[in-house]
């Protein structure tokens, strides 16, 4: 039986950047797949509810950034890194 501590920080973070402000956001996602559909839907919502007008979200696991999701004409597209 294993007595190790739950892991309190989330293994994802969200950072997003749009040309009017940046912040940082917890995941809980349940592997890379859920993470990665997690930021796109993240990305649209921005984009949807503030229509900045540059927008990216960048995926990090355990603080090294991944991938990110940016807003071209009308369309998120991935880039892993």
């Amino acid at each position: 039986m294993s007595d190790s501590p739950p892991d309190s920080a989330a293994p994802y973070t969200l950072a997003f950047l749009t040309n009017e402000w940046e912040w940082k956001q917890d995941l809980d996602a349940d592997g890379f797949e859920a993470a990665k559909a997690a930021a796109r839907e993240a990305l649209e919502t921005v984009v949807r509810e503030e229509k900045p007008e540059l927008a990216c979200v960048t995926l990090l696991e355990g603080g090294v950034r991944i991938g990110v999701w940016d807003w071209v004409l009308q369309r998120p597209y991935w880039t892993p890194l």
